[in-house]
């Protein structure tokens, strides 16, 4: 693919994009791409599809075991909300 025709399958998929959701959008697609311009930076996307119950990883500019570490602490620092959130157990 090249830089025309990603700009238009880009411009296709915002049209489609609820007004309130695009300014989310614009912030996620330019911490991607800056994924890609940077060395130093790294991504991972997570995309859950609940119609067929799947899950997609997309590992972006980081390898397999930087991939594994975030997503760890992210599941982490999510345990860590979840359990700030519900208190005590009693």
């Amino acid at each position: 693919m090249n830089n025309a025709a990603l700009k238009a399958q880009v411009t296709e998929l915002i049209s489609n994009i609820p007004d309130e959701q695009v300014e989310h959008f614009a912030l996620t697609i330019e911490a991607v791409a800056r994924c890609y311009q940077s060395q130093a930076l790294h991504a991972v996307l997570l995309v859950q599809n609940d119609e067929d119950q799947t899950q997609s990883v997309y590992a972006i500019n980081a390898a397999t075991e930087q991939a594994t570490e975030m997503v760890a602490a992210l599941a982490e620092a999510l345990r860590m909300v979840e359990k700030e959130e519900s208190g005590p157990l009693n």
